[in-house]
């Protein structure tokens, strides 16, 4: 299905000052937010927002009430938590047995502990409250610790040196008409502060659960949960905070499926832990990542990813024929025993590489699967991070270790930032759309593919090094105009399903060792007017840009080389204009720079080939298999 190209924003990390006063109309609420990533994916087109405009956005996603963290406890209503009777002076606070109600708006602050019991607010839908946890310990054996049937928005605080823990037994008895499944459950929206600790065990269901919007500001999480650790449905939205989540499904989840412009992630900072059997976040609607220090391990990581069926020679992004040729280029001088042009080198043959076509439209959470009977089946789905909308990264430090694609969004992927280290099973990074990467550092160093647009990728910046079992770029158009890209691929090292150009930057692949893929590949036609690129792989399916390129680039077949000999290009005059070295043994190197002139020679040393060839036109050298 083809999708347009969303814009993202590029944004950085901000200082905001935290506020004090604990009245209960200390501070202001901005208006109603939860549209507005919406309008945040909309912005940026060409990745260029100021820090100024960062900052606005970021403000809009958090009021001042959101990261008020001060108060005076004589201004607060106190509520002593107890076995053997809970205790409070204000009639806006019932008790009966181990449940506390609060029925009105205020700040209240609580102490003490409640081996089976509830903290219950039930006020009109209008009203705001507040909870201070000063040292406080909840467990319910069948029920939710905290339990927020009905308010506007409720502010749990979690006091200065303070350490909280909230709990459920591992049971969820029907108190109401609400599916109580979380230790805490809230009906309204919802926000996290302070600077103490909170501890959150589910034994059964999830850590928590929020109905509407959930906003964290500060604090220390430490969140252990049989299914999701924080689950959500309107958004997910964290400014700073410190967060350690094991769950059985995944670890942060956003969900709406009646809006798509809600169901939205939006991350300003913080530092995350997560271990998850399902996705580490997950949204299904955008995820905008501005900073952060992310350490992710969803499925069991990468040596828990599906395997790959082959699909014979060629694999699925190429439409040549395997064993093509090398019909223009010199030989090699001083080869003794060197096999004719183009023929497969037995050196350097092996089984083709394993293909699989992944369809569009993957499902949030779970992934349908067809039996041998022709049934559904639904399997977990382990990624990462996984927006169903679009995905912009634009800071933080991440390592991802997943069974399934690292980053992933069924639209586009914008990385205008940050530094993404990822082992995946599946793609390191992958996109239903568009994959942008025009700034950062990636890093990826296990992977099927390395990095797969369904419509395109395109690489204006940034600094990518990746590896991967099959291809090393694979979409249904490839552009590069920037950055520093080096390739180690199984498969075909650039693969396009269409077009291929480059129009500057650096690429450097280590393509296939075997004949059935090639370093390039692509449907159409190839240009390059800019940029530097060599290309080192088999011979069998070895192809060279198109007369359309305004650059000069030489095809050669270089006999059998091994991994870590140097690839020299040099003028007539001797001086080096490139050099480099293989990751792998190759047979054929395809070497473009802006010094390649037509009408000029040129020599070029692979390993213990030495060739000079004369440039009576700007492409030397084409393959037969395809791309002409």
């Amino acid at each position: 299905m083809k999708r347009g190209i969303k814009k993202t924003v590029a944004a950085c990390c901000i200082a905001l000052m935290l506020l004090s006063g604990c009245t209960k109309s200390a501070g202001t609420e901005s208006p109603d937010t939860k549209d507005t990533v919406s309008d945040l994916t909309e912005q940026g087109g060409n990745l260029s927002d100021t820090d100024e405009d960062t900052a606005e956005d970021t403000d809009s996603m958090f009021t001042d009430r959101d990261k008020e963290v001060g108060y005076d406890e004589n201004e607060c209503t106190a509520i002593q938590l107890s076995d053997d009777g809970s205790s409070c002076d204000s009639q806006s606070v019932s008790i009966e047995g181990q449940t506390v109600t609060i029925t009105e708006e205020g700040t209240y602050l609580l102490s003490g502990s409640l081996s089976d019991g509830s903290v219950v607010i039930h006020t009109d839908e209008n009203v705001k409250v507040r909870l201070i946890l000063n040292g406080v310990s909840i467990n319910s054996r069948s029920s939710a610790a905290i339990y927020v049937k009905s308010a506007d928005k409720v502010f749990i605080t979690l006091a200065p040196d303070t350490e909280n823990v909230l709990s459920n037994g591992g049971t969820y008895e029907t108190v109401d008409d609400n599916n109580i499944d979380s230790v805490i459950f809230s009906k309204a929206d919802l926000t996290l502060n302070g600077s103490g600790s909170l501890k959150v065990t589910a034994k059964e269901g999830h850590g928590v659960v929020f109905k509407d919007d959930l906003v964290i500001t500060g604090g220390t999480y430490n969140i252990e949960a049989a299914s999701q650790g924080l689950s959500g449905k309107d958004s997910i939205r964290i400014l700073d905070g410190d967060f350690t989540v094991t769950a059985g499904k995944d670890a942060l989840h956003a969900e709406n499926e009646d809006d798509k412009e809600k169901g939205f992630v939006y991350i300003a900072g913080g530092t995350f832990a997560l271990a998850s059997s399902g996705d580490g976040i997950s949204a299904s609607g955008d995820m905008t990542l501005l900073d952060g220090t992310y350490t992710i391990t969803a499925g069991g990581g990468s040596e828990n990813g599906e395997d790959h069926q082959e699909e014979g020679p060629g694999g699925s992004g190429g439409p040549g024929e395997p064993g093509g040729m090398l019909p223009s280029g010199e030989r090699p001088q001083g080869e003794p025993g060197e096999k004719p042009q183009g023929e497969p080198d037995e050196n350097l043959q092996e089984e083709p590489g394993e293909k699989t076509q992944k369809e569009p439209g993957e499902k949030l959470q779970e992934e349908s699967e067809t039996t041998d009977e022709g049934e559904a089946s639904e399997t977990t789905s382990t990624k990462g991070i996984k927006a169903n909308g679009s995905l912009a990264v634009s800071g933080g430090t991440y390592t991802i270790y997943a069974a399934d694609d690292g980053f992933h969004s069924n639209s586009d992927i914008a990385i205008s930032g940050g530094i993404l280290t990822i082992a995946s099973g599946d793609d390191g990074i992958h996109a239903e759309g568009q994959v942008t990467v025009s700034d950062g550092t990636i890093v990826i160093s296990e992977s099927y593919e390395g990095i797969e647009g369904s419509e395109k990728v395109l690489i204006a910046g940034g600094r990518i090094t990746l590896t991967s079992d099959d291809d090393g770029l694979n979409s249904a158009a490839v552009e590069i105009s920037g950055g520093h890209t080096e390739i180690d691929a199984e498969g075909d090292g650039i693969d396009s399903n269409g077009t291929f150009t480059v129009s500057g930057g650096e690429t450097y692949v280590s393509g296939p060792v075997g004949d059935g893929d090639g370093a390039l590949d692509y449907e159409t036609d190839a240009v390059i007017t800019g940029g530097i690129l060599i290309a080192a792989g088999s011979s069998g399916m070895a192809v060279n840009f198109g007369e359309k390129s305004t650059q000069g680039s030489i095809l050669l077949n270089t006999g059998s080389q091994e991994a870590g000999t140097d690839i020299v290009l040099a003028d007539a005059s001797g001086t080096e204009l490139l050099s480099w070295q293989s990751s792998k043994n190759y047979a054929s190197v395809v070497i473009s720079c802006p010094e390649i002139l037509q009408g000029e020679s040129y020599t070029i040393k692979a390993g213990t080939s030495e060739t000079t060839v004369t440039m009576d036109s700007l492409i030397y050298g084409d393959g037969n298999s395809m791309g002409r």
